[in-house]
C-alpha cells in the first residue's frame, strides 16, 4: 500500500525534511488586520514576521486553512497514493484539524486518516517524520497507525516565552497571571501533550528557564527523537543544544518556530520537543 503523509505548517518540519521524506504541508493562516497571509515562508518569511511582531502596533491572529485548500492537495496525492495520514497540532489549539477532517469527509474519507496529534510544533512534526520514514519502508498502514498512537503517549513539548506579552494579547493566558509575570519577571514552564496545554513550573528570569527546558528534556532520555525551538533566538537555541548534546540522538534539529505559532508565543522563545525511546 502506497501511504503518503500531509502536515501543517504549525508542526515546523523543516523544509529539508518535507523535500527528503515527500511530506505535502498545508499553511495556516496569518492575519494582520485586513492582510491575509500564507504561513508558508513565502507569502511572510519567518524574518520579517518577527521584525513585525516586535515594531508593530497590530495585533496579529491566526486562522486555519479552509477545507478546500486540503482537499485540493488530498484529491492530487490520492492520484497516486492509497491512503494519506495527515497530522495537524492539536484541536484543542486550533481549528486546523478540524478543517483537515472536513476537507477528508468531502474527498475520501475511507482512504484518508487525519490524526489529532495532541502536540504542537516538532513534538507534532516528528511524528509525521517517522510516519512518512516508515511509509518508506513499506510498512502495513495498521503497523505505521500502532506507531503514530504508542508516539504520541511519549511526546512532550515545553516552552517557555520571553514575554508574557504576546499570550497574554492572544487571550491564551489569564490577563492576572501575564501582569504578575511582567512584573515579577516569573517565567511559565508551558508543557504540551496528550492535548492539554498546562503550566509545569515558574521560574524567575529567562535564564532560569533556559536551564529549566535543558532538565526537563534530560528527564526524558533516552530520547528517540528531540528538536531543539527557538523564536527568532538561535544563539540561546544554540546554547541549549551544547547542553543537551550528550543526550541527542542523530538527526536532532534545532528548528526556528512557524510564523503561526510565533504570533501567539512572541519573538525569543525556547522551547524542546522530546520523543521518549520505548521502554
Amino acid at each position: 500500500m502506497r501511504v503518503r503523509v500531509v502536515t501543517d505548517s504549525t508542526c515546523d518540519v523543516p523544509e529539508e525534511l518535507l523535500a527528503k521524506h515527500n511530506i505535502r504541508m498545508l499553511p495556516a493562516y496569518i492575519h494582520f488586520g485586513l492582510e491575509s497571509l500564507k504561513d508558508d515562508g513565502v507569502s511572510i518569511t519567518k524574518e520579517e514576521l518577527y521584525r513585525r511582531l516586535r515594531s508593530s502596533n497590530t495585533i496579529p491572529t491566526t486562522a486555519a486553512f479552509p477545507p478546500g485548500e486540503a482537499e485540493v492537495v488530498y484529491e492530487e496525492l490520492l492520484q497516486e497514493a492509497d491512503h494519506i495520514i495527515s497530522f495537524h497540532l492539536s484541536s484543542t489549539l486550533s481549528g486546523i484539524f478540524s478543517s483537515a477532517l472536513v476537507a477528508s469527509k468531502a474527498v475520501a474519507p475511507e482512504k484518508i486518516t487525519v490524526v489529532d496529534t495532541g502536540l504542537v510544533s516538532m513534538a507534532a512534526g516528528w511524528i509525521a517524520i517517522m510516519a512518512a520514514e516508515m511509509a518508506e519502508q513499506g510498512r502495513e498502514l495498521s503497523t505505521i497507525l500502532e506507531e503514530v498512537d504508542s508516539a504520541k503517549q511519549r511526546s512532550t513539548l515545553w516552552a517557555s516565552p520571553e514575554t508574557l506579552e504576546f499570550l497574554r494579547r492572544s487571550g491564551r493566558i489569564n490577563w492576572v497571571i501575564a501582569g504578575m509575570g511582567t512584573l515579577l519577571q516569573i517565567k511559565p514552564l508551558v508543557m504540551v501533550k496528550g492535548g492539554a496545554v498546562t503550566q509545569d513550573g515558574r521560574v524567575r528570569t529567562f535564564k532560569n528557564a533556559l536551564k529549566e527546558l535543558v532538565a526537563k528534556a534530560r528527564q526524558e532520555a533516552p530520547l528517540e527523537r528531540l528538536a531543539i525551538l527557538h523564536l527568532d533566538n538561535a544563539e540561546l537555541a544554540i546554547s541549549m543544544q551544547e547542553e543537551l548534546a550528550d543526550i541527542a540522538p542523530p538527526h536532532t534539529v534545532t528548528v526556528c518556530a512557524s510564523s503561526a505559532i510565533a504570533t501567539h508565543f512572541g519573538p525569543g522563545g525556547l522551547g524542546v520537543a522530546t520523543l521518549r525511546k520505548k521502554p
